[in-house]
Parts: structure tokens; C-alpha cells; sequence
């Protein structure tokens, strides 16, 4: 008798583990997009100057820009129905559209660890939320045009890689980029 007790009991938590994974998981693949902030609502100068160029033969045409965008879970959000941020992103790009984009995100956040484990700076990144189109109509200004799109994503994490390409213009104080 006391076996076949223990047996129904573990087999009920083992249900009970399984529905709360999956209620996890259709809460994270169904929840709402924000709204993402425009070039409008967002007083930052695009930057004039232009990352330096891969090594290139003399023939080269192209220089190429490579960025890595991503929106990710905060931890222990994924139950909290009252957390007012659940999500984060980050971009990763060379300068000076690295440090432009970090500055946006970070602004007035205290990252003191790794940001993996650092719910509070996770939490204070999401308030500061840019979204894709932001990033995309920066570089689209500057002259960049996306040419590659690979999606790395998963239910807890938006992780795309982007490469973008312009004509090569070298730019100094008398020809401007284009």
C-alpha cells in the first residue's frame, strides 16, 4: 500500500513538473513584442565616422560590417506575471556603433558581473529597450545595407547575426561617408 502510494505521488509531481514547463514555455513563445523606440524618440547623433576597413585587395569594393543582435529571458521573469521587464537585448558591433549602442542600453545601469547572472543589470537593460528596427534604421542611415540574416534562436533567446555591406568610401575631414 505504501508503495503504490509513492508511486501515484511521484507520478502526479512528475505531471505537474512537466505542465509547468510547458505553461513556461507557451508563456515565452506568446508573449506580447514591446513596442520598439524610433530614431525619432531617441536623441542620439548617428555616428559620422566609419569602422575601419577589413583588409582589402586594391580592387575591393565593399567593406562589410558584421552584428550580433539579441533579446533574451531574464531570469526567474518567466512566471512573474507582474514583472514589469522580462526581457533584455544586447547588440555587439564594432565601434563607433558598439559603444553608441552599449551607451543606450546600459544608460544608468550598474553591471558589477557577468551580465548572465546579473538580474538587476538585466533588469535595467530591458528599460532601456531599443529593438532591432532601431539598430537597423542606424546603420540603414549610415549607408549600410543587410546582406546576410542568421537566426540562432530559441525559446528563451532572440539571437540573430546580421552582415551588412556599403560601397567603399574612404571618409576624412574633406569627403564625407556615404
Amino acid at each position: 500500500m505504501n508503495t503504490k502510494f509513492l508511486l501515484v505521488a511521484q507520478s502526479v509531481l512528475l505531471f505537474m513538473l512537466i505542465l509547468v514547463v510547458m505553461m513556461g514555455i507557451g508563456l515565452l513563445y506568446f508573449a506580447p513584442p514591446r513596442p520598439a523606440k524610433t530614431l525619432d524618440t531617441v536623441s542620439t547623433a548617428i555616428p559620422t565616422a566609419t569602422p575601419a576597413p577589413a583588409p582589402q585587395s586594391a580592387t575591393a569594393q565593399w567593406e562589410y560590417l558584421g552584428v550580433d543582435y539579441g533579446q533574451y529571458s531574464i531570469l526567474g521573469t518567466e512566471y512573474d506575471f507582474d514583472a514589469e521587464v522580462t526581457r533584455y537585448e544586447l547588440v555587439d558591433v564594432a565601434d563607433p556603433y558598439g559603444s553608441m549602442f552599449l551607451d543606450l542600453l546600459t544608460k544608468g545601469c550598474t553591471i558589477t558581473d557577468s551580465i548572465v547572472f546579473d538580474i538587476p543589470a538585466q533588469t535595467c537593460i530591458g528599460k532601456n529597450f531599443i529593438g532591432r528596427e532601431f539598430v537597423l534604421s542606424v546603420l540603414g542611415k549610415d549607408g549600410w545595407e543587410l546582406v546576410a540574416f542568421d537566426n540562432h534562436s530559441s525559446e528563451s533567446a532572440y539571437q540573430v547575426d546580421m552582415v551588412f555591406k556599403r560601397p567603399l568610401n574612404p571618409c576624412d575631414d574633406t569627403t564625407p561617408c556615404t
